[in-house]
């Protein structure tokens, strides 16, 4: 049996100013640092053989919290909102109007600007999850990645589709355990951010 733990990266300045940031490097805020001391605390409690990462900033320096020695899959990287990388829903809205309104319209299958579809985006990153799940079938894993990234495995683990990708909250270095045995996967808990919750008092 596979046990596999989907870890969301630590707040970034970008999440806090609500900007579409997919492939774009942004910085981990002061307090997204303080989440990884307690995530690496957490950690110390969790056995993982193997540490899969986004290659982004955000995703590796959560990941190196609590291992040394990630192994990083491009594949794992957020959304690629193309041309609206870095820009706020307002200011797409004020620059762009027509695009905004083709993305409520169209949806999963808007393809952003010289980025993806949720549609291609999933497809991205289901291949990448399988393929990290082919070579992992006893071992317990963590996977580090990012909101989008994380709810497309849960998506895919619930209904063989993107379709659900909307219905899951993934909060910033929250956990979720997933368990497969002969190819079926339980999601064993989600969004786990009991370890955080002292930040909040």
């Amino acid at each position: 049996m596979a046990v596999i733990y989907l870890i969301r990266h630590a707040q970034t300045v970008d999440n806090l100013s609500k900007k579409f940031s997919g492939y774009t490097d942004c910085k981990i805020s002061d307090f997204g640092f303080l989440q990884l001391e307690k995530l690496s605390d957490k950690m110390k409690n969790i056995k993982v053989d193997y540490v899969y990462s986004s290659p982004l900033e955000r995703a590796a320096l959560t990941g190196n919290s609590f291992s040394n020695n990630l192994i990083t899959c491009d594949n794992l990287i957020e959304m690629n909102f193309g041309d609206f990388e870095g820009l706020t829903l307002e200011e797409i809205k004020h620059q762009n109007p027509e695009e905004v309104s083709k993305l409520f319209k169209h949806g999963f299958e808007y393809k952003f600007p010289n980025g993806e579809s949720l549609i291609d985006f999933h497809d991205r990153v289901k291949a990448c999850f399988y393929d990290i799940l082919s070579q992992n079938h006893d071992n317990r894993i963590a996977i580090v990645s990012h909101s989008g990234t994380i709810r497309c495995i849960l998506s895919e683990i619930i209904g063989e589709s993107y379709k659900y990708h909307w219905n899951f909250q993934i909060d910033n270095c929250s956990i979720s355990k997933i368990t497969y045995d002969e190819g079926f996967g339980v999601i064993n808990y989600m969004n786990d951010t009991n370890h955080l919750r002292c930040l909040n008092d």
